[in-house]
C-alpha cells in the first residue's frame, strides 16, 4: 500500500504542472504527429485518474523524514530516488512544456509509473526497455531477443493453463484486458503474440513477440491514447521496437506441509520442489518421569525425548524455608522429588 501511495504521489505532483484548455482530439491520422498540446491532454487524463498532490516541498520533507527514520537499506535508497525526482520537479520550467524532446521523454517515464500504479509490472518493464534501447542505455543484437524479467505474471493469466492443456503446440494468443490483473498486464505488454510449447515439457508455454504498438482510430480510452502516442514515438525513435521472449514455467503449488525431525517445509504438489524450510516451533507435554513429548504447533511433528533435569528445591509446607531437594525439567516443567534414576 505504501508503494502505491508513493507512486501516486509522484505522478500526481508531476502532472499537476500540466494545464490544458480546449485541446483538440488526439492525432486522428496515424501519419500525423502528436502536438505538445495532445501530449499534455494525455498527461491531464492520467492526472485525473490518479489524483493531484500539490506541495512538492512538503513531500520532500516527508520522504526525507522516512529515510532518516528507516533502518531498511532498500527503503532508504528508494527514498533517495524519490527525493531526487521531486527536486527535479522543483526546477520545472515552462520551456520544458514547449520542448518536444523533453516532453516526449517525460511522458514515457510518466507512462511507466502509471503502469506500475495499475499493477502492470510487465507493461512498465517493456516500455522502459524500449526507451533504454532507443537512448543507448541497453543494446540487443540484430536477432537477439529481450528476455522478459516479469515472466511469472504470464503463468497467472487465465489463458495460460488453457493453452498449456491444449493439443496445439504453437499458435496465436490474444490477451484480454477484462480478465484478472495479470491478463490486463499481458494485454498492455503483449496483446497479440505467438506461443510455442517447450519441447522438453509441453505444459510449458513460451511467448514470442515484437514489442510495438497498433494505431487505434480516435483513441476512445486513455490506454488507446497512450498506445497511439507510443506508436508515434516509435516512428521518431524516442522508443524502439524489439523482439522479446517470455519464458513460461509450470507454477509451483506449495500446498503440502511436510516435515522431518529438524524442519517443516512446503512441497509443490506438481514436481516435489521444496521451499520455505523453517525450524519446528516446539511445545512440550509431560509423559512420564523418563520422557516428555515435544510437538510442533505449526506442522504437528512430535517425538519423545528424555527430560532435561536441573536441580530444584520443592517447597514443603507453608513456610519459604521448608524445601525438599528435587529436580525440574527445563522443557516440560515436570517436578520430581529425591534423586534421579
Amino acid at each position: 500500500m505504501r508503494k502505491i501511495k508513493l507512486i501516486a504521489s509522484i505522478i500526481g505532483v508531476f502532472l499537476a504542472f500540466f494545464v490544458l484548455k480546449n485541446v483538440k482530439v488526439y492525432a486522428s491520422d496515424e501519419n500525423k504527429t502528436f502536438s505538445n498540446d495532445e501530449m499534455r491532454e494525455i498527461c491531464v487524463r492520467l492526472y485525473n485518474e490518479i489524483g493531484p498532490i500539490n506541495y512538492i516541498a512538503e513531500l520532500i520533507d516527508d520522504f526525507t523524514a522516512i529515510k532518516n527514520k528507516s533502518i531498511d537499506f532498500d527503503e532508504r535508497v528508494k527514498c533517495d530516488g524519490i527525493i531526487a525526482y521531486l527536486r527535479l520537479m522543483q526546477d520545472w520550467d515552462d520551456s520544458w512544456i514547449n520542448n518536444d524532446n523533453k516532453m516526449q521523454k517525460i511522458i514515457v517515464k510518466l507512462a511507466c509509473e502509471y503502469f506500475k500504479f495499475k499493477n502492470c509490472e510487465m507493461a512498465a518493464e517493456l516500455l522502459l526497455e524500449s526507451y533504454r534501447l532507443a537512448n543507448g542505455d541497453d543494446h540487443l543484437e540484430a536477432d537477439e531477443k529481450y528476455i522478459v524479467l516479469n515472466n511469472h505474471r504470464l503463468m497467472h493469466t487465465s489463458l495460460y493453463d488453457d493453452v498449456s492443456a491444449s493439443d496445439s503446440n504453437k499458435g496465436n494468443i490474444l490477451f484480454d484486458k477484462n480478465g484478472n490483473i495479470y491478463d490486463e498486464d499481458c494485454y498492455y505488454a503483449l496483446r497479440n503474440a505467438e506461443y510455442e510449447k517447450d519441447a522438453s515439457n509441453l505444459h510449458i508455454v513460451n511467448i514470442y513477440d515484437k514489442y510495438d504498438f497498433e494505431w487505434t482510430k480516435n483513441a476512445p480510452t486513455l490506454i488507446d491514447a497512450l498506445c497511439n502516442l507510443f506508436y508515434y514515438l516509435t516512428k521518431i525513435n524516442v522508443i524502439k521496437t524489439y523482439k522479446l521472449v517470455v519464458y513460461g514455467e509450470i507454477p509451483h503449488y506449495f500446498d503440502n506441509l511436510l516435515y522431518d525431525s529438524n524442519y517443516h517445509y512446503y512441497q509443490c504438489g506438481c514436481c516435489e520442489e521444496k521451499s520455505n524450510y523453517q525450524y519446528h516451533n516446539f511445545r512440550y507435554s509431560q509423559y512420564d518421569f523418563e520422557y516428555h513429548n515435544k510437538y510442533c504447533i505449526t506442522c504437528g511433528y512430535s517425538s519423545k525425548e528424555r527430560h532435561n533435569w536441573v536441580k530444584y528445591n520443592i517447597k514443603n509446607g507453608e513456610f519459604e524455608t521448608q524445601y525438599i531437594p528435587g529436580y525440574k525439567c527445563r522443557n516440560c516443567g515436570l517436578i520430581k522429588e529425591g534423586e534421579l534414576f
